[in-house]
């Protein structure tokens, strides 16, 4: 099975588990990840979409809401379909919100596992070639390990959960709408590194 061929199988799959059903009323499930947000928050509004470690809550429609004004501040700094941003982050709400904003502008995800060690995310750095790198102080990539033309926004999650990614992130911004490519890819996914350097 080709990777878009894994991906087109996978997306009905989670649309239908987000929403009960493929609510474009395509079987194939050929509609993008930014799309299945929206239509969840739509769905189910008010309820839970994450819970944070702390406790605190992210709703479908907040998800929905900040996915759009991070998207469009992605988009202000350059990032479109096809590029590469490296998310340099724990788990976190931030984390689900950026990687949901990059996917509604058609961009590709690479998370860079905060376990790893500052080698080794330098070299998941070099590998995915990103465009941009959103990292927490204690993540970021020293500025030699930054790959050439990648600009780094850094974040500060001492502050009210959500609130960090302001430096991406346009008041009541939204994306242009994205064309349906169930051939587009969303994310760059590494091993542990266990064996070796994490591939991706």
């Amino acid at each position: 099975m080709t990777a878009a061929s894994s991906l087109r199988s996978t997306t009905g799959p989670l649309r239908a588990l987000l929403l009960g059903s493929t609510a474009s009323g395509d079987p194939d499930g050929a509609d993008v990840l930014g799309e299945v947000v929206d239509e969840a928050a739509a769905r189910f509004g008010d309820a839970t979409a994450y819970v944070a470690a702390d406790g605190w809550l992210l709703s479908f429609a907040e998800l929905a809401r900040a996915s759009d004004e991070v998207a469009a501040g992605l988009a202000a700094a350059g990032v479109g379909a096809g590029d590469v941003v490296a998310l340099a982050l724990p788990s976190i709400p931030e984390y689900v919100i950026a990687y949901a904003a990059a996917a509604k502008l058609g961009a590709v995800t690479a998370g860079v596992n905060a376990r790893l060690t500052s080698h080794e995310r330098a070299g998941v750095l070099a590998t995915a070639r990103p465009h941009l790198v959103v990292a927490t102080p204690d993540l970021a990539p020293h500025p030699d390990a930054l790959p050439a033309g990648a600009d780094l926004v850094t974040i500060d999650v001492a502050g009210a959960p959500g609130d960090a990614l302001a430096p991406v992130r346009v008041d009541g911004g939204a994306p242009r709408p994205l064309d349906a490519d169930p051939d587009r890819p969303v994310a760059i996914v590494f091993t542990s590194g266990t064996t070796g350097q994490p591939k991706g």
